[in-house]
């Protein structure tokens, strides 16, 4: 049986239209109210983008330094986020269909196993890497009984060292960091933004605005990006596939959200993953990776389709040499209402050629 979060399939199937004392992390200056605080050690603030093994399962087209597909080879998988170590050029990519998370080797393309089956205590959906720790959201079955929170992990163990959850009956779904520290995490149930300062021990609503909620039973907010002044937040939505900008004042608050005007010749669907390379904002929208251009100021956006064959694309990275890794979701066959349709291993993250 596909195990699924209250709410994602029918939200998912809607937005796509298709088969288908702890403290914040300091930021690397890579891109990507709750009840209680964090548990155990908290913050990410020690030197370089830290390491992480190698491992023998799962492998990849290519290798000897032309890796062009990292291959999880697992039933089930079902991978959606996933993060980058730029430092060691490794890679991680965690599971909504078993909760586990993989680290590949971008060099040799070798994968194994870090965290084990909903080790995270949920789905694994948005991840960052962050001054040598890896962030990741973690999302229960069952929003009612357990709240989503984000979790940070030893990249080398797989060990959870902290975690802050998020409210009840949340749906936490990507991350961002500031160069400051401060971290902004989106839940899709409620369309709400979270909080935590660099020296904060917890989430808090940041941004909680009815105008941008979701309809019953639907998802909004997905992906988010900072301006590359940090002067805002981009936050994609998944059912509209609209940009939303949330401004953040002087006082670091939330200051009036509006939307950003998209160009919608290209893919007018719902929108996932977002991150930049270089001043060009590329976005999962409607299963299909677009290039944005033009819009960080003045907030309209002119879009051009990334060409790349992989089956329900949600999240990508970017590695040390500027190359863009995308996750092939396959979830075509798992959002689709049948237990008897599955995804093919292996499961790939594929490098796209721009």
């Amino acid at each position: 049986m596909k195990t699924l979060p209250i709410v994602l399939t029918l939200s998912l199937l809607l937005a796509c239209g298709k088969d288908a004392e702890d403290t914040a992390p300091a930021t690397d200056g890579s891109d990507g109210s709750a009840d209680g605080g964090g548990t155990d050690s908290g913050g990410a603030d020690g030197g370089a983008d830290g390491g992480a093994d190698g491992g023998a399962d799962g492998g990849a087209d290519g290798g000897g330094g032309d890796v062009t597909e990292i291959h999880i080879d697992v039933e089930g998988y079902y991978p959606e986020g996933v993060a980058i170590d730029r430092a060691t050029q490794t890679l991680f990519v965690g599971s909504v269909g078993t909760g586990a998370i993989y680290k590949a080797s971008l060099a040799d393309g070798s994968a194994s196993e870090l965290v084990g089956a909903w080790g995270t205590g949920g789905s694994v959906v948005g991840m960052k890497f962050v001054n040598g720790s890896l962030w990741a959201c973690s999302s229960p079955a069952d929003a009612t009984t357990a709240p989503s929170q984000i979790v940070k992990i030893n990249p080398a163990s797989g060990e959870i060292e902290a975690s802050f959850p998020l409210d009840l009956y949340t749906f936490c779904n990507d991350i961002v960091v500031s160069s400051a520290g401060d971290v902004y995490v989106t839940d899709s149930y409620s369309s709400l933004v979270y909080h935590m300062g660099p020296a904060d021990s917890s989430l808090e609503r940041w941004f909680d605005d009815s105008d941008y909620a979701p309809i019953p039973g639907s998802f909004g907010f997905n992906g988010l990006v900072l301006t590359p002044d940090e002067s805002a937040l981009l936050v994609g939505d998944t059912l509209s596939g609209a940009i939303v900008r949330i401004p953040i004042s002087t006082d670091g608050s939330a200051g009036a959200a509006s939307y950003d005007a998209i160009d919608t010749s290209v893919s007018y669907g719902g929108i996932d993953g977002m991150g930049w390379l270089g001043s060009t904002l590329y976005a999962v929208r409607d299963y299909q990776l677009v290039a944005l251009a033009d819009g960080a100021t003045d907030g309209s956006w002119a879009s051009t389709a990334v060409s790349v064959s992989v089956d329900s694309p949600t999240t990508f990275d970017v590695d040390a040499n500027g190359d863009i890794w995308l996750v092939e979701s396959q979830f075509s066959k798992y959002f689709d209402g049948d237990d008897t349709t599955n995804g093919i291993p292996p499961f790939r993250v594929v490098k796209v050629d721009l």
